[in-house]
């Protein structure tokens, strides 16, 4: 099992929200093209130009999505949103969160329990 544990840098999000969209629709729109989820929950990949709170609330429907490379950035990363007739390219996006600690556990399943209280 992986821990990780981040800061969030919430206001950072939201001002940066601000700045690429002005209207809350926008920013509503760019937050879940982003993060690959509508606030109410539902997916992106379902729900790709409005929000639905309906599916959000649908725990079977609502995990339909994968996730893309989610590892630490620099501020160079370039994220483009598929959009008719010209996609929009967002560039030197800041980082959202901070890694501020971390650990690694070992879990055996059942039988690597049973295997280990047998043991003399």
């Amino acid at each position: 099992m992986a821990y990780r544990r981040l800061r969030e840098h919430v206001g950072l999000f939201r001002g940066y929200l601000k700045e690429q969209a002005g209207t809350m629709e926008g920013q509503d729109l760019l937050a879940a093209k982003l993060m690959g989820r509508w606030r109410s929950g539902a997916p992106l990949v379902l729900a790709p130009e409005r929000d639905d709170p309906e599916l959000g609330a649908d725990p079977l429907r609502n995990n339909d999505f994968n996730y893309k490379e989610m590892g630490g950035q620099d501020g160079t990363l370039e994220y483009k949103i598929p959009k008719r007739p010209i996609r929009k390219l967002l560039k030197g996006l800041p980082a959202f969160t901070t890694l501020t600690g971390g650990a690694y556990f070992f879990l055996p399943g059942l039988n690597g329990l049973r295997y280990l209280a047998a043991l003399s």
